[in-house]
């Protein structure tokens, strides 16, 4: 089985895609692990408004044609997994669920509330050679401050 390498090396309040991916082939792609740092329509930070996930080791299969996303990775099948903070989305719960691997909404801008997302630009590459439904590991790792 594939697995998908997410390296953590910003911080949530950061902007931008300052963490990298590197798939099974050894392409290294931008990437951002944390959600947006803040929310558009009300200005609460990401700590405030979503989730991000714990470092570890997830379950993922790929999606040929995702609804919103087109060509993603579903984490752990769209179920609970362990959230970095108490979670408003989850009753202050510190978990999270609907999280996936997908394209950021452009270069600069993630526009995820929590998932792990690459550079529009990038997202073709990343994307490329997976069969619909084929599983994949996810390893989320983090550099240490």
């Amino acid at each position: 089985m594939k697995t998908l390498t997410f390296i953590r090396q910003s911080r949530p309040e950061q902007g931008g895609f300052n963490d990298q991916a590197i798939n099974a082939d050894g392409l290294k792609v931008c990437a951002r692990t944390w959600p947006n740092p803040f929310q558009h329509s009300t200005g609460k930070t990401c700590q405030q408004a979503y989730g991000a996930m714990v470092p570890g080791i997830y379950p993922a299969v790929f999606m040929a044609n995702h609804p919103r996303f087109g060509r993603c990775f579903e984490i752990a099948g769209g179920g609970e997994i362990p959230c970095e903070w108490d979670n408003v989305n989850h009753g202050g719960r510190p978990v999270m669920s609907e999280v996936f691997n997908h394209h950021g909404e452009t270069d600069e801008w993630s526009g995820s509330a929590g998932c792990l997302t690459v550079k529009a630009s990038q997202a073709l590459a990343w994307f490329a050679g997976y069969a619909d439904g084929e599983a994949v590991t996810i390893d989320l790792q983090e550099v240490a401050a």
